[in-house]
């Protein structure tokens, strides 16, 4: 248990200092991409387009020191997560977010609050390493079928999935320590539509 909280603030030590998400992406696309639905190309460009989303917010000086915010892409459809100290600064990193090639859709899920500890960040990443041994090691599913993000206990899931299958994971996770609410943003594979849902 010590070994995987170290590893956890270490993660959470590379996404506080803006190094973390493309390390990390880089890091666990090749060992991913035998089984990932969706193929190599779009891997890397979910990968590239999470990279690009958060060096055009890092680069606009006006939102420096007034938001915290990660991104996370599956197939085109970029999740937003983090704080931000006013609206009109979250709209703007939103707006940002959009501008940037190859992205289809934003899922804003920004909080207006104060900026985000290490110490938060540390507790999101274990609490993310806790909802994945609990999807691949209890449930049986791939770490393929699931993008699982974590922010202030609120645990977000994207992937492709059928709708068995999104309510397992969902249900499996309302009961586990830390978990305050789950949110999904599914691509259906018994449904053309990709829907959100608490």
């Amino acid at each position: 248990m010590k070994t995987y909280k170290i590893s956890a603030l270490m993660a959470a030590t590379l996404l506080f200092t803006g190094c973390g998400p493309a390390v990390m992406a880089t890091a666990t696309t090749a060992g991913a991409v035998v089984t990932d639905p969706r193929g190599t190309t779009q891997m890397v460009n979910d990968t590239e387009i999470s990279h690009n989303v958060k060096t055009a917010i890092s680069k606009d000086k006006s939102l420096e020191e007034k938001v915290h915010v990660s991104a996370s892409t599956y197939n085109g459809d970029v999740l937003l997560t983090g704080e931000a100290l006013g609206e009109s600064y979250r709209e703007q990193t939103v707006a940002l977010a959009k501008t940037v090639p190859g992205v289809k859709r934003v899922y804003n899920n920004i909080v207006l609050a104060p900026l985000g500890s290490l110490s938060q960040y540390s507790d999101d990443t274990w609490l993310t390493t806790k909802v994945k041994g609990k999807l691949y090691a209890n449930l049986g599913f791939s770490s393929n079928d699931f993008k699982v993000i974590s922010h202030k206990g609120t645990v977000y899931l994207l992937g492709r999935v059928n709708h068995t299958q999104a309510k397992l994971a969902v249900d499996s996770l309302k009961n586990l320590s830390g978990v305050k609410s789950v949110k999904t943003y599914f691509q259906y594979t018994d449904n053309t539509q990709s829907k959100a849902k608490d």
